[in-house]
Protein backbone atom coordinates (compact mmCIF):
# COMPACT_ATOMS: atom_id res chain seq x y z
CA UNK A 1 0.00 0.00 0.00
CA UNK A 2 2.58 2.52 1.28
CA UNK A 3 0.92 4.28 3.28
CA UNK A 4 1.75 4.90 7.18
CA UNK A 5 -0.82 6.10 9.97
CA UNK A 6 0.37 5.44 13.36
CA UNK A 7 -1.77 7.04 15.32
CA UNK A 8 -4.91 6.45 12.93
CA UNK A 9 -5.73 10.21 12.72
CA UNK A 10 -6.19 9.81 9.01
CA UNK A 11 -3.18 12.00 8.21
CA UNK A 12 -0.15 9.89 6.61
CA UNK A 13 3.57 10.75 6.65
CA UNK A 14 5.69 10.52 3.27
CA UNK A 15 5.96 12.61 0.36
CA UNK A 16 2.29 10.63 -0.92
CA UNK A 17 0.49 7.41 -0.85
CA UNK A 18 1.51 4.49 -3.52
CA UNK A 19 -1.55 2.32 -3.97
CA UNK A 20 -0.59 -0.73 -5.84
CA UNK A 21 -2.48 -1.64 -8.75
CA UNK A 22 -5.81 -3.08 -8.28
CA UNK A 23 -5.41 -2.40 -4.27
CA UNK A 24 -7.33 1.08 -2.79
CA UNK A 25 -6.65 3.15 0.45
CA UNK A 26 -8.72 2.35 3.48
CA UNK A 27 -12.13 3.96 4.14
CA UNK A 28 -11.49 7.30 5.24
CA UNK A 29 -8.00 8.00 3.49
CA UNK A 30 -7.44 9.84 0.22
CA UNK A 31 -4.87 10.75 -1.81
CA UNK A 32 -5.35 15.00 -1.32
CA UNK A 33 -3.07 17.06 0.68
CA UNK A 34 -5.35 17.59 3.60
CA UNK A 35 -4.40 13.60 4.91
CA UNK A 36 -0.97 13.59 3.46
CA UNK A 37 2.48 14.38 5.66
CA UNK A 38 1.14 13.88 8.84
CA UNK A 39 2.72 16.92 11.29
CA UNK A 40 2.96 14.10 14.15
CA UNK A 41 2.11 10.76 13.36
CA UNK A 42 2.28 8.93 17.09
CA UNK A 43 -0.16 11.77 18.41
CA UNK A 44 -3.42 12.04 16.99
CA UNK A 45 -3.93 15.61 18.32
CA UNK A 46 -2.03 16.94 15.69
CA UNK A 47 -2.76 17.47 12.12
CA UNK A 48 -2.26 18.97 8.74
CA UNK A 49 -5.07 21.18 7.46
CA UNK A 50 -5.55 21.17 3.82
CA UNK A 51 -2.52 23.58 2.90
CA UNK A 52 -0.35 21.40 4.96
CA UNK A 53 -0.38 23.83 8.37
CA UNK A 54 0.42 21.91 11.10
CA UNK A 55 -2.30 22.18 13.76
CA UNK A 56 -3.14 20.57 17.61
CA UNK A 57 -6.83 19.78 18.77
CA UNK A 58 -6.91 21.12 22.48
CA UNK A 59 -9.81 20.07 24.72
CA UNK A 60 -8.26 21.74 28.06
CA UNK A 61 -7.29 25.25 29.24
CA UNK A 62 -3.74 25.47 27.44
CA UNK A 63 -1.04 27.58 26.45
CA UNK A 64 -0.94 27.77 22.72
CA UNK A 65 3.26 28.56 22.29
CA UNK A 66 3.82 26.45 18.64
CA UNK A 67 4.56 29.57 16.23
CA UNK A 68 2.61 28.98 12.52
CA UNK A 69 0.43 26.37 14.04
CA UNK A 70 -3.40 26.10 14.10
CA UNK A 71 -5.31 25.56 17.86
CA UNK A 72 -8.81 23.58 17.54
CA UNK A 73 -11.31 23.50 20.41
CA UNK A 74 -12.51 19.93 20.57
CA UNK A 75 -14.98 20.12 23.25
CA UNK A 76 -16.39 22.99 25.77
CA UNK A 77 -14.46 23.98 29.12
CA UNK A 78 -16.40 25.03 32.44
CA UNK A 79 -15.54 25.94 35.94
CA UNK A 80 -11.40 25.74 34.69
CA UNK A 81 -9.12 26.70 37.33
CA UNK A 82 -6.45 28.81 36.26
CA UNK A 83 -7.12 32.44 35.99
CA UNK A 84 -6.17 32.45 32.31
CA UNK A 85 -7.86 29.51 30.43
CA UNK A 86 -6.31 29.90 26.97
CA UNK A 87 -3.00 31.55 26.96
CA UNK A 88 -1.52 32.76 23.46
CA UNK A 89 2.57 33.29 23.62
CA UNK A 90 3.92 32.99 20.38
CA UNK A 91 3.44 34.53 16.83
CA UNK A 92 1.17 33.50 14.02
CA UNK A 93 -1.53 31.13 15.86
CA UNK A 94 -5.03 30.68 14.71
CA UNK A 95 -7.47 29.54 17.68
CA UNK A 96 -10.61 28.39 16.50
CA UNK A 97 -13.50 27.54 18.90
CA UNK A 98 -15.15 25.54 16.73
CA UNK A 99 -18.15 27.16 18.20
CA UNK A 100 -17.49 25.20 21.62
CA UNK A 101 -17.69 26.92 24.70
CA UNK A 102 -15.42 28.57 27.08
CA UNK A 103 -17.61 29.13 30.67
CA UNK A 104 -16.85 29.87 34.61
CA UNK A 105 -19.07 30.84 37.78
CA UNK A 106 -15.97 32.08 39.76
CA UNK A 107 -14.43 35.85 39.51
CA UNK A 108 -11.11 36.76 38.10
CA UNK A 109 -10.75 34.78 35.17
CA UNK A 110 -10.38 35.59 31.83
CA UNK A 111 -11.41 33.12 28.75
CA UNK A 112 -8.41 34.55 26.00
CA UNK A 113 -5.19 36.09 27.44
CA UNK A 114 -2.70 37.89 24.77
CA UNK A 115 0.37 39.70 26.77
CA UNK A 116 3.37 38.43 25.44
CA UNK A 117 5.18 37.62 22.03
CA UNK A 118 1.95 37.34 20.02
CA UNK A 119 1.19 38.73 15.99
CA UNK A 120 -0.69 37.85 13.53
CA UNK A 121 -2.86 35.78 15.48
CA UNK A 122 -6.91 34.89 14.25
CA UNK A 123 -9.14 33.98 16.81
CA UNK A 124 -12.49 32.36 15.85
CA UNK A 125 -15.72 30.56 15.92
CA UNK A 126 -15.24 31.26 20.03
CA UNK A 127 -18.10 31.66 22.69
CA UNK A 128 -17.02 33.15 25.90
CA UNK A 129 -19.31 33.94 29.11
CA UNK A 130 -17.61 33.83 32.10
CA UNK A 131 -20.08 36.06 34.29
CA UNK A 132 -20.34 39.55 35.33
CA UNK A 133 -18.29 39.08 38.44
CA UNK A 134 -15.27 40.67 39.28
CA UNK A 135 -12.34 41.08 37.10
CA UNK A 136 -13.86 38.68 34.46
CA UNK A 137 -12.78 38.99 30.64
CA UNK A 138 -13.49 36.97 27.95
CA UNK A 139 -10.38 38.37 26.54
CA UNK A 140 -7.99 40.06 27.23
CA UNK A 141 -5.32 41.63 25.55
CA UNK A 142 -1.78 43.51 26.20
CA UNK A 143 0.19 42.99 23.44
CA UNK A 144 0.15 42.24 19.93
CA UNK A 145 0.00 43.62 15.95
CA UNK A 146 -1.96 42.34 13.15
CA UNK A 147 -4.98 40.46 15.65
CA UNK A 148 -8.18 39.42 14.26
CA UNK A 149 -10.90 38.35 16.16
CA UNK A 150 -14.20 37.18 14.44
CA UNK A 151 -17.52 35.04 14.14
CA UNK A 152 -17.62 34.88 17.88
CA UNK A 153 -19.42 35.65 20.89
CA UNK A 154 -18.30 37.40 24.26
CA UNK A 155 -21.94 37.94 26.58
CA UNK A 156 -21.98 38.24 30.04
CA UNK A 157 -18.65 39.23 31.63
CA UNK A 158 -17.77 41.95 33.20
CA UNK A 159 -15.96 43.05 29.55
CA UNK A 160 -16.43 41.69 26.60
CA UNK A 161 -12.44 42.46 24.75
CA UNK A 162 -10.05 44.36 27.46
CA UNK A 163 -7.43 46.53 24.92
CA UNK A 164 -4.53 47.88 27.35
CA UNK A 165 -0.98 47.80 25.76
CA UNK A 166 1.81 46.52 28.02
CA UNK A 167 3.88 47.16 24.52
CA UNK A 168 3.00 48.42 21.00
CA UNK A 169 -1.36 47.50 20.13
CA UNK A 170 -1.76 48.21 16.96
CA UNK A 171 -3.51 46.29 13.80
CA UNK A 172 -6.62 44.84 15.21
CA UNK A 173 -9.64 43.80 13.32
CA UNK A 174 -12.57 42.68 15.18
CA UNK A 175 -15.79 41.19 12.34
CA UNK A 176 -18.78 39.52 12.85
CA UNK A 177 -18.62 39.58 17.30
CA UNK A 178 -21.32 39.66 19.22
CA UNK A 179 -20.63 41.01 22.74
CA UNK A 180 -23.17 41.96 24.75
CA UNK A 181 -25.10 42.57 28.76
CA UNK A 182 -21.79 42.86 29.61
CA UNK A 183 -21.35 44.55 33.06
CA UNK A 184 -18.73 47.32 32.19
CA UNK A 185 -18.25 47.45 28.08
CA UNK A 186 -18.82 44.99 25.45
CA UNK A 187 -15.11 46.63 24.46
CA UNK A 188 -13.05 48.91 26.13
CA UNK A 189 -9.78 49.81 24.62
CA UNK A 190 -7.38 51.56 27.76
CA UNK A 191 -4.98 53.62 26.34
CA UNK A 192 -2.73 54.17 29.95
CA UNK A 193 0.79 54.50 28.92
CA UNK A 194 1.11 53.47 25.31
CA UNK A 195 -0.74 53.90 22.19
CA UNK A 196 -3.21 52.01 21.12
CA UNK A 197 -3.89 52.50 17.13
CA UNK A 198 -5.81 51.32 13.90
CA UNK A 199 -8.81 49.38 14.91
CA UNK A 200 -11.31 48.18 12.42
CA UNK A 201 -14.94 46.75 14.07
CA UNK A 202 -17.61 46.01 11.18
CA UNK A 203 -20.49 44.11 11.21
CA UNK A 204 -20.82 43.12 15.09
CA UNK A 205 -23.81 43.95 17.68
CA UNK A 206 -22.80 45.84 21.30
CA UNK A 207 -26.07 45.61 22.68
CA UNK A 208 -27.49 45.64 26.47
CA UNK A 209 -24.04 46.76 28.10
CA UNK A 210 -23.77 48.70 31.35
CA UNK A 211 -22.73 51.58 30.91
CA UNK A 212 -21.07 51.43 26.99
CA UNK A 213 -21.03 49.66 24.24
CA UNK A 214 -17.75 50.90 23.13
CA UNK A 215 -15.42 52.56 25.63
CA UNK A 216 -12.67 54.01 24.21
CA UNK A 217 -9.59 55.76 26.46
CA UNK A 218 -6.48 57.71 26.41
CA UNK A 219 -4.17 59.39 28.92
CA UNK A 220 -1.41 60.28 26.62
CA UNK A 221 -1.23 62.38 23.51
CA UNK A 222 -2.73 59.92 20.27
CA UNK A 223 -2.59 58.01 22.71
CA UNK A 224 -5.91 56.10 20.46
CA UNK A 225 -5.96 56.89 16.63
CA UNK A 226 -7.25 55.65 13.23
CA UNK A 227 -10.55 53.87 14.57
CA UNK A 228 -13.34 52.79 11.48
CA UNK A 229 -16.50 51.20 12.99
CA UNK A 230 -18.41 50.25 9.93
CA UNK A 231 -21.84 48.67 10.16
CA UNK A 232 -22.58 47.93 13.71
CA UNK A 233 -25.26 47.97 15.93
CA UNK A 234 -25.02 49.47 19.35
CA UNK A 235 -28.37 49.71 20.95
CA UNK A 236 -29.94 49.44 24.35
CA UNK A 237 -26.95 50.16 26.00
CA UNK A 238 -27.60 51.99 29.88
CA UNK A 239 -26.15 54.91 28.93
CA UNK A 240 -24.07 55.71 25.43
CA UNK A 241 -23.69 53.86 22.37
CA UNK A 242 -20.08 54.66 22.13
CA UNK A 243 -18.13 56.61 24.79
CA UNK A 244 -14.63 58.55 24.24
CA UNK A 245 -12.93 59.37 27.23
CA UNK A 246 -9.78 61.87 26.88
CA UNK A 247 -8.07 62.08 30.12
CA UNK A 248 -5.96 64.39 31.52
CA UNK A 249 -2.84 64.52 28.75
CA UNK A 250 -4.54 62.65 26.40
CA UNK A 251 -5.79 62.78 22.69
CA UNK A 252 -7.22 61.01 20.13
CA UNK A 253 -7.70 61.60 16.52
CA UNK A 254 -8.50 60.01 13.23
CA UNK A 255 -12.22 58.46 13.98
CA UNK A 256 -14.44 57.30 11.29
CA UNK A 257 -17.69 55.98 12.18
CA UNK A 258 -20.19 54.73 9.13
CA UNK A 259 -23.56 52.95 8.90
CA UNK A 260 -23.69 52.16 12.70
CA UNK A 261 -26.94 52.10 14.52
CA UNK A 262 -26.61 53.74 17.77
CA UNK A 263 -29.46 54.36 20.22
CA UNK A 264 -28.87 54.43 23.84
CA UNK A 265 -30.67 55.37 26.83
CA UNK A 266 -28.67 58.66 27.14
CA UNK A 267 -26.91 59.03 24.15
CA UNK A 268 -25.55 57.87 20.66
CA UNK A 269 -22.18 59.12 21.19
CA UNK A 270 -20.06 60.25 24.60
CA UNK A 271 -16.81 62.44 24.62
CA UNK A 272 -15.81 63.20 27.92
CA UNK A 273 -12.51 65.12 27.11
CA UNK A 274 -11.65 67.45 30.33
CA UNK A 275 -9.76 70.03 28.41
CA UNK A 276 -8.09 67.76 26.67
CA UNK A 277 -8.21 67.01 22.79
CA UNK A 278 -10.43 64.78 20.35
CA UNK A 279 -10.30 65.27 16.62
CA UNK A 280 -11.49 63.87 13.32
CA UNK A 281 -14.52 62.66 14.19
CA UNK A 282 -16.18 61.43 10.69
CA UNK A 283 -20.25 60.75 11.69
CA UNK A 284 -22.01 59.04 9.40
CA UNK A 285 -24.25 56.87 11.19
CA UNK A 286 -27.73 55.23 10.32
CA UNK A 287 -30.28 56.43 13.42
CA UNK A 288 -33.19 54.13 15.10
CA UNK A 289 -36.15 56.32 14.64
CA UNK A 290 -37.78 54.80 16.91
CA UNK A 291 -35.08 55.88 19.12
CA UNK A 292 -35.67 57.87 22.35
CA UNK A 293 -33.46 59.42 25.10
CA UNK A 294 -33.53 59.92 28.51
CA UNK A 295 -34.79 63.45 29.42
CA UNK A 296 -32.26 65.97 28.78
CA UNK A 297 -30.33 64.57 26.38
CA UNK A 298 -29.41 63.63 22.59
CA UNK A 299 -28.43 62.21 20.18
CA UNK A 300 -24.79 63.22 20.46
CA UNK A 301 -22.27 64.92 22.77
CA UNK A 302 -19.28 64.81 20.82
Amino acid sequence: MGYNDSDGDGFTIGNGQQVCSGASLPSGYSSTKSQVDDCDDHNSNIFSDSSGRCGVYISTCSNLNLPGYIYRLKNSITNFAPSGCITISSNNIELDCQGYRIRSSSTGKKGIVLNSNSNNLVIRNCDISLGTGSNNYAVYISYGTNITIKDSSFNSNLYGLYFTPSDYLQDIYIINVTSNYNSQAGIIFNSNSLYIKNIYIADSKFLSNNPYGLNFVSSITNGIRNITLVNNNLNSNSQYSIAFSILSGGSMSSINLTGNTLCSSMGSLSCSSFGETISGISNKNKTNSACTFAPGFSSSSC
